[in-house]
């Protein structure tokens, strides 16, 4: 009992963390604690197919059009500052189960990024297993 307990007390800090919130714990009691600060702070995710169209998101998120599709770069525009957000992106499975690489960044300053973006986008670049560009679909995330 005291396991299952625990897993999903752990289950419970996860869904708290990407809707903004806390928890503590007494005994087999919880409390939802909100977060300090600005409450309409939320992760925000989106779902991108290897052509850059968004297929599925959390809501407010555009992806920069003008990006090179042979080069593999997507620029999404998550509309408010990222800067000291943490940022997260994984290939996703629809690219046929093919294998591949991914990175990711905050493009805080004007010029880090390419194309001059600004402090409320996120790069996300994509390769095949041998680290050639190639586009591939992928899920990221930001929380704050």
């Amino acid at each position: 009992m005291f396991n299952f307990i625990k897993a999903h007390h752990l289950i419970l800090v996860l869904f708290l963390s990407v809707l903004g919130g806390g928890y503590a714990s007494a005994g087999n009691k919880i409390v939802v604690i909100p977060m300090a600060g600005d409450s309409a702070q939320k992760s925000q995710w989106a779902v991108v197919s290897a052509n850059g169209t968004i297929t599925s998101q959390s809501g407010g998120i555009t992806i920069n059009t003008s990006r090179v599709a042979s080069n593999s770069f997507y620029y999404l525009n998550f509309g408010s500052s990222v800067a000291n957000s943490g940022v997260s992106a994984t290939l996703s499975y629809g690219n046929n189960g093919s294998f591949g690489l991914i990175q990711t960044f905050r493009c805080e300053t004007d010029g880090i990024c390419a194309l001059g973006q600004g402090k409320n986008v996120v790069y996300v670049g994509t390769a095949d297993k041998d680290g050639v560009s190639a586009n591939r679909s992928f899920y990221v995330v930001v929380t704050p």
